[in-house]
């Protein structure tokens, strides 16, 4: 990975055979973001998909294991157990321009990933921060506010 600091973020470059979800969270990690917004494009060469049913409380997902087009990717950036969590939605595109889109759960990056992290708080907010709780209803982790 690669990244340049911007005035309110970062612009990030994942590298080939870098998988996408570990690499975003460890630079959370690192940079200590705790809100922020993503959005970007690519290529990757592995990738798992998923959609979340209301009626079964469950994830469904497809695993493609071929060169797709990360057409795009956008999500957030929030805390889950006082960690960092990628939260991401993808639009892929194969060969034939077949469109797949869904919550990214990984993805090898092949050739690049061209990434826009775009942070919630300046440097005078920077103890607060986005966490996620358990929701009853849907039993997923959904934001605080």
């Amino acid at each position: 990975m690669r990244y340049k600091q911007l005035k309110n973020g970062y612009l990030i470059r994942i590298m080939k055979d870098e998988e996408l979800i570990t690499e975003l969270t460890n630079f959370c990690k690192e940079k200590l973001i705790s809100g922020a917004s993503l959005t970007g494009i690519g290529g990757v060469s592995k990738c798992e998909i998923v959609y979340f049913s209301m009626e079964t409380t469950q994830y469904s997902g497809k695993t493609f294991n071929e060169q797709l087009e990360l057409l795009s990717i956008t999500g957030n950036i929030t805390i889950v157990n006082k960690q960092p969590f990628v939260h991401a939605h993808v639009v892929l595109g194969d060969k034939n321009m077949k469109t797949y889109g869904g919550h990214l759960k990984s993805a090898i990056i092949c050739p690049t990933a061209e990434i826009i992290i775009t942070e919630l708080f300046d440097e005078k907010e920077s103890k607060l921060k986005i966490e996620r709780k358990k929701d009853e209803i849907s039993g997923l982790n959904l934001m605080e506010l």
